[in-house]
Parts: structure tokens; sequence; C-alpha cells
């Protein structure tokens, strides 16, 4: 019986310590690694198909990357984001950022710092919200083999031959704007509106298009995008690497969302701090434990028995 009350004073005096400890391991270790500390911008290689699914951190955002190929999308020193696309073999590889949450309406503002409008044909950036191909609200910027526009606005789904009230189109090849750097793309996605435009660096718009029909707006959470590869599976003019250079993005919520704020994207030095103070509260309780009476009293007890050898009332 004495060795019994031992082995099991042992396992409660591990439990009970296990319980206190716990929190502060998973807050001093758990989350503070994984988002805070990880090389966020080593694109890593190695998944199914050869897809990079890495991590790049930019305008605040820690973006996910899509890609064939490493070393397509890097952030320089300026904090400006490069995004390439490039041949390899006898394939184009194209790029995709998404971010790790979802949003639901809100602003959404991009500003190219290199040329934009004057891509080369069957080369495309898109700028959108994605959360299936219903429910995707997109800037692209192309030329479709056979036609001259250069801008498009689409609520998906949308195209010229079956979905024309869900399409704008604007800037052709005789537009001033075509070598135009700093410009500035944004959607302002409402429950009611979907509002476009593209201005240039001092404030002048280029082109503008505002959807009302409130029946085909998107009201779903859905991820922020931006991509730059061909149209579709055209192959661009030339065989040479091409190249844009994002300035900025940000975001400007409507509806805050509930996983805005994550260990995913937030600020890493908002969140140390936040998990600074929840660790400094444990340790404070770990140093009052003996203040709670009926869990020392038990130990205590237990050792008593058992060093007397007297199983009896705890």
């Amino acid at each position: 019986m004495k060795k019994l009350i031992i082995i099991f004073g042992f396992i409660l005096l591990n439990l009970v310590v296990l319980i206190i400890s716990t929190p502060i391991n998973y807050f001093n270790f758990t989350l503070l690694l994984p988002e805070v500390q990880d090389p966020v911008t080593d694109v890593k290689a190695g998944y199914q198909n050869n897809v990079s699914h890495g991590r790049l951190l930019w305008s605040g955002i820690n973006w996910r990357v899509i890609s064939q190929v490493e070393n397509s999308t890097w952030v320089d020193d300026q904090g400006r984001l490069h995004m390439r696309l490039q041949k390899v073999g006898d394939t184009w590889h194209c790029t995709t950022l998404e971010s790790p949450y979802t949003v639901k309406y809100g602003k959404f503002i991009w500003c190219i710092s290199s040329p934009s409008l004057n891509l080369e044909r069957n080369t495309s950036i898109g700028m959108f919200t994605y959360a299936n191909n219903n429910n995707e609200i997109d800037i692209e910027i192309n030329q479709w083999p056979g036609r001259d526009e250069h801008l498009w606005f689409t609520n998906q789904p949308g195209s010229v031959e079956d979905y024309p009230s869900n399409i704008y189109y604007d800037v052709y090849s005789d537009s001033p704007y075509l070598n135009a750097t700093n410009i500035t793309y944004i959607i302002d996605w409402e429950p009611t509106s979907i509002n476009y435009s593209v201005s240039t660096s001092d404030g002048l718009i280029i082109s503008s298009w505002n959807y009302t029909n409130e029946s085909e707006i998107p009201h779903t959470e859905s991820t922020i995008c931006q991509y730059f590869g061909t149209v579709a599976n055209f192959t661009p003019q030339s065989e040479q690497t091409k190249e844009i250079v994002f300035n900025s993005f940000q975001y400007v919520s409507r509806k805050q969302p509930p996983n805005y704020e994550s260990v995913d994207d937030s600020d890493p030095e908002k969140e140390k701090k936040l998990y600074k103070e929840i660790i400094e509260k444990f340790k404070v309780l770990i140093n009052k434990w003996k203040e709670y009476k009926p869990v020392s009293s038990v130990i205590e007890n237990m050792f008593k028995l058992a060093k007397q050898g007297t199983p009896g009332d705890i």
C-alpha cells in the first residue's frame, strides 16, 4: 500500500505540473515559432507536381507563394515585390500570391512601379479576390489574341461573348498611359456595388467602372490574390524572361473579418508582445501555485501518508 500511495502521489504531482506548464510551453514555443520566426522569404520546393508552396512577407501580409520554379518572386531592399515569368525548357512558369486569410468586402489597392499597361501580348497580370470561379472579382492586364484592349474589369463569371454585362474593357494601343509607371489599381468591393479604378501617380483616372448588379456581386469570404503569367495557355511572343515590380498593396476593411489578425499574417512584433504578456501572467500563476490550498494539501498529505506507511483519508 505504501508503494501504491507513492506511485499515485508521483502521478498526481506530474499531472499538476503538466497542467500548469503546458500553457507556458504552448505559448512560449508553439505559437511564437512557426510564423514569426520562419524564413518567410524562403520559397521551398519539393511538393507534389513540383509546385513550390512557400511564404513571402510583403506589405504586411505573409503571402502564400504558388509557383513551379524557385526564385520567381522576391522582395528587394526597398520593400518592392518582384514577380517573374520565365521559360524553363518548353514551359512558361507563372506565379501566384494568395493571402493566408479570407476577407469580405473592402478596398484593395495595388501600386505597380514598373510599366504595366503595355504588357507583351499573351502575358497577363491579375489582381483579384477569389472564393471560386463564380465568386471572383478581377482586374486583369493583358491582350487576348486578336483583341486590342489592355485592361479588363470582371465580376466572374464574365466574358465578352457569354456574360458581357459582367465585364468592362478599356485602354487601347493608342493610349498615352501605356508606358506609365507607378499606376494604382483599386477594387472597392461593397455589398451593393464594385468600383474598379486605375489612376496615374498624380491621381488622374485612366479608367473606372462601377458595377451595381447586386444579385451577381459576391457575398462570400474570399482570398486576396495576384498573378503574373500567361493568358490562358497562349505563348508570349518573345522568349525573354518577363518581370513586373509592385510598390505596395493595401487592404482597407469594410468589415473586420474574424480571422484577419491571425498567426498567419498579423504583425510579428504585436504577436510577440501579446504572447509575452500571456507568458508573464502564467509565470505569476506558477509563482503563486502554493496559494492554491486544495492542490498543495492533497500532495503534502499523500507524501505524509507514504512516509508513515499508513493508508487513510487524504
